[in-house]
């Protein structure tokens, strides 16, 4: 008996013994009824299975376009060929340059410019697998007749409605301009819109970015003033930090037990081996003060982090993964050494592998979730055929 005869909920019940999203996708590739089966909503519920990495992009700089690395920790038998997440796609000369400036899911977000006089830019947001891209409208911003998108920063959001998750329907590009008119510009762009979305704030003196947690960005001036924006509403907000004993560097990390945004600082007082947590008592209402309050205060020692000595440490620029650890740098011969400081129980983690702050920027991209596309199936010469 062929699988054609098979009823959809006997065919359901062998498709559920499909553990990875990757044989899924296949699966949801070989016709229009299992595609139809799969990507239903009773059948994810009881599937489960969450998005699958397939690898990671790396910018190649000048005309070459970004190269796909597929992740090495996939199986034999589940093997993917690289020429499929090719860019080749996306139209461009070989006068083109070409950068990714983010991914997010499925989707990459690349800055294309042409080699003519005119210099023309574009974002450009596209899905590998499935070969599609769409052409984000140009920014303007009087009296600059257009941004700068090579110097400008550019992240890809979710649509930020009730569904969740991001697709070629389903996105947002927030853009950001730091030097604008002496403010920082917020612009969004909306899958399905013709135009970005405008609002500003005046940039303090010597203002820098701290990094993004729980879906706000944050800036500091090097002193106790920070500025903040929702990365979801377009709202800015400031706040001061209410301790004169911190030095000018500063981090983010997430609080175990809330998930919100915590400011780490690094204390001047005794020798200077202390950091201060701070956290949010109150949420702002967009372009108004909040407040903010030190939740905490960790005298660091060499005995905590397993050291001989400790004379000085640094606070990383990238947010911890897990919640409730702040990430450190000790200055070392040779490399430096990292750590994770659990923030409750004090207790440091060393971290191994390569230091993160020499390390080449991944973009990570997964596989389409749920699978929506077109039944189709690869040929070996890379066609696409429904």
């Amino acid at each position: 008996m062929g699988s054609h005869a098979l009823p959809d909920a006997l065919l359901e019940l062998v498709l559920l013994r499909l553990d990875s999203p990757l044989w899924l996708l296949r699966a949801a590739s070989t016709c229009k009824r299992w595609r139809r089966v799969i990507a239903s909503d009773a059948f994810l519920a009881l599937h489960g299975a969450p998005p699958a990495v397939a690898g990671s992009y790396y910018n190649q700089g000048g005309s070459a376009r970004p190269r796909f690395e597929p992740l090495p920790s996939l199986s034999a038998a589940a093997a993917i060929d690289s020429r499929h997440f090719a860019l080749d796609f996306v139209p461009g000369d070989g006068k083109c340059s070409w950068t990714v400036k983010d991914s997010r899911g499925s989707l990459l977000l690349l800055y294309r410019e042409d080699g003519s006089k005119a210099r023309r830019q574009d974002l450009v947001v596209c899905e590998p697998l499935t070969r599609r891209y769409v052409v984000i409208p140009p920014l303007t911003t009087p009296p600059s007749p257009s941004v700068s998108y090579w110097s400008a920063t550019a992240v890809l959001l979710d649509a930020g409605g009730s569904e969740g998750g991001v697709g070629m329907s389903n996105f947002r590009v927030l853009c950001l301009v730091e030097d604008h008119d002496d403010g920082i510009l917020a612009c969004m762009f909306t899958s399905g819109g013709s135009s970005w979305r405008q609002t500003s704030i005046v940039r303090p003196l010597a203002l820098h970015l701290v990094g993004v947690a729980a879906g706000r960005r944050y800036w500091h001036d090097g002193k106790r003033n920070m500025v903040a924006l929702d990365q979801s509403t377009l709202k800015f907000s400031s706040f001061v930090l209410p301790d004169d004993g911190i030095d000018d560097h500063v981090a983010l990390a997430l609080g175990r037990d809330d998930d919100e945004a915590r400011v780490v600082a690094r204390g001047t007082a005794g020798s200077g081996t202390h950091l201060k947590i701070f956290a949010r008592l109150r949420r702002g209402r967009g372009g108004g003060g909040e407040k903010w309050a030190l939740e905490t205060t960790i005298q660091l020692s060499a005995a905590m982090l397993g050291l001989p000595r400790l004379r000085s440490f640094h606070l990383t620029c990238h947010l911890p993964v897990k919640a409730g650890t702040v990430q450190i740098r000790v200055p070392a011969p040779g490399r430096a050494a990292r750590f994770l400081l659990d923030m409750e129980t004090m207790v440091a983690e060393r971290q191994l592998g390569p230091d993160v702050a020499y390390e080449r920027k991944a973009y990570p991209s997964e596989f389409p979730w749920p699978p929506s596309l077109l039944a189709c199936s690869w040929t070996d010469d890379n066609a696409r055929t429904t």
